[in-house]
């Protein structure tokens, strides 16, 4: 079967350029820019609505620069670090993905992109990968013709429009340690380091990075109920030179009441750190690597020499430490699913959907026999 490309230009001089092509005849508005030729697609066959667009795009304070995509990348990444929404994981999550886009589309002019080309690339990914990583994939594309429509007003509307994207996440495995699997690895911690690294994750339900970047000032022992608030540092004098900035996921700054065990461990363990100081391996400072220190080698090493198993009968990991707390916590009928929600820096919905199922229940079905 032989598609036939349909070309109906309109004549009207204050238009002067706008056609309809393809198949759907769409409108496309065709212009020059510095002697170049640029071109505009409306993705709309109304002509009532194209010239509304078109309107608006000649109007608009849009910044040309030939919308160079390799340019528009680093562009919104900086844009992305400047204001605070993007780590350094993020900020490489997003390039691979930007990039792989260019290179499907041979860099085109973004004000170009349409739903058709979107949907091409959405199919292509799902050749390649699986279903969470073109979602991941898809999300960061998003994110960046987002920006092109509000903030550089590159394009008029994304392309996006319509297109249905997955989370980017697919149900977690909740895995856990009994008290016992948990006491027994406490108390054969081979060293103080390695020791802090399990009790942030098992007694506060701290994320890796959070135990990397925790800083002594993040811990108050000498309260009446010590705690630790996890803080963002993002700014001096909290970001010292040649720090990198932290931020928490979700920005959420919260507080975990500390318990007698951790409390009096730290009160050794930081006696002789200043209040910037990074409380694990305070003496490490930040390279090229993502993280500036890594504990994985030697926490797996040792968690390897135990021959411990979590719940389901696979690896022990730092994040295996985080679902044992909540875990532990819920199993008790004293604890609410909304003080291990706000411990955590999830929303209940959250911590609903991943632990409810540790909440003790009571035997409702006797209510039947009873008045």
């Amino acid at each position: 079967m032989i598609l036939v490309t349909c070309m109906k230009r309109i004549r009207d001089k204050e238009i002067a350029g706008l056609y309809q092509r393809g198949k759907n005849l769409n409108y496309t508005w065709k212009y020059r820019v510095n002697g170049r030729q640029k071109y505009l697609a409306t993705q709309t066959n109304d002509l009532a609505k194209a010239i509304e667009i078109v309107r608006a795009f000649k109007a608009s304070p849009f910044k040309e620069a030939d919308n160079d995509f390799i340019q528009a990348i680093e562009k919104f990444i900086n844009y992305k670090k400047e204001t605070v929404n993007y780590s350094d994981n993020s900020e490489r999550w997003a390039r691979s993905s930007l990039k792989s886009f260019g290179n499907f589309s041979k860099n085109v002019d973004p004000s170009l992109v349409n739903p058709v080309l979107i949907k091409k690339f959405k199919a292509h990914l799902a050749g390649k990968v699986g279903t969470t990583s073109a979602d991941i994939c898809l999300r960061a594309v998003k994110s960046f013709f987002t920006w092109c429509v509000k903030v550089e007003k590159i394009c008029i509307n994304s392309p996006f429009e319509g297109i249905k994207i997955g989370s980017g996440s697919k149900s977690a495995r909740i895995s856990y340690c009994s008290r016992k699997t948990r006491d027994f690895i406490y108390d054969n911690s081979p060293n103080d380091d390695l020791t802090f690294i399990l009790f942030c994750g098992f007694d506060t339900g701290f994320r890796k990075e959070e135990i990397i970047c925790a800083r002594r000032d993040w811990f108050f022992l000498d309260e009446k109920i010590p705690y630790v608030k996890v803080k963002q540092a993002l700014a001096p004098p909290r970001l010292r030179k040649g720090e990198k900035p932290f931020r928490i996921k979700n920005k959420k700054e919260r507080i975990v009441p500390l318990t007698k065990k951790f409390t009096n461990f730290l009160k050794k363990y930081l006696k002789k750190h200043n209040p910037l100081d990074f409380a694990l391996q305070p003496k490490v400072g930040y390279g090229e690597a993502v993280y500036r220190y890594d504990f994985r080698r030697p926490f797996e090493e040792y968690i390897k020499s135990t021959c411990l198993k979590d719940s389901e009968g696979e690896k022990i990991t730092t994040h295996t430490m985080r679902h044992t707390f909540a875990s532990l916590l819920l199993s008790h009928e004293k604890v609410s699913l909304f003080d291990v929600a706000k411990y955590l820096g999830d929303t209940v919905n959250v911590a609903e959907t991943n632990y409810a199922h540790f909440i003790p229940a009571k035997n409702k079905t006797e209510y039947l026999h009873k008045k």
